[in-house]
């Protein structure tokens, strides 16, 4: 990727991934989305992220105390910066994933490298890989992150507020 190579940061990834990741962390992000990581009841549950737009998801709607790993990218919010590394996204070790005994491994379908995805599986542990493919993927994932963490209120709380603003922000370009 030529602008993160630019600034010193090598990644292998193809661009339409890359921006679909950083469209959801725009969305996360835009959407001001305390109050809904404050809302969501905490579980003794272990989570597991693959991803940056995960990693965000989960903090987003309020699962950010049960991350017990993430990749190395993974550096919002401030929190998942001080989660323990797993590796990459693409390249996650498994062996550092084990150690983590986590209850639930969640991954981008379009990132995860599957054979590592179904190793983890054979392994017995909850492997879930959501797609990012669409706007309507990124908000349908948010929901099911929610209803397999045992919130889906949440996740249809934040999906609504979501399309709230978007809505709001396209009657008030549509003039334009």
């Amino acid at each position: 990727c030529p602008v993160l190579s630019s600034c010193g940061i090598e990644m292998n990834c193809c661009p339409r991934m890359l921006t679909v990741s950083f469209f959801s962390a725009f969305l996360l992000i835009w959407c001001g989305l305390v109050p809904f990581a404050q809302a969501a009841e905490r579980q003794t549950q272990r989570i597991v992220s693959l991803a940056p737009s995960v990693t965000e998801t989960l903090f987003a709607l309020g699962f950010g105390a049960q991350v017990v790993g993430v990749t190395t990218y993974c550096d919002y919010p401030v929190e998942a910066r001080k989660i323990p590394k797993i590796g990459g996204f693409m390249n996650p070790s498994i062996e550092v994933i084990i150690a983590k005994r986590p209850d639930f491994v969640i991954g981008v379908s379009s990132a995860t490298d599957p054979p590592k995805a179904r190793e983890l599986g054979r392994l017995g542990f909850k492997v879930t890989l959501i797609s990012l493919a669409s706007l309507n993927d990124i908000l349908t994932s948010i929901k099911d992150i929610a209803r397999l963490l045992g919130n889906a209120e949440t996740g249809a709380k934040l999906v609504n507020e979501i399309t709230r603003q978007i809505d709001e922000t396209k009657r008030r370009v549509a003039p334009a």
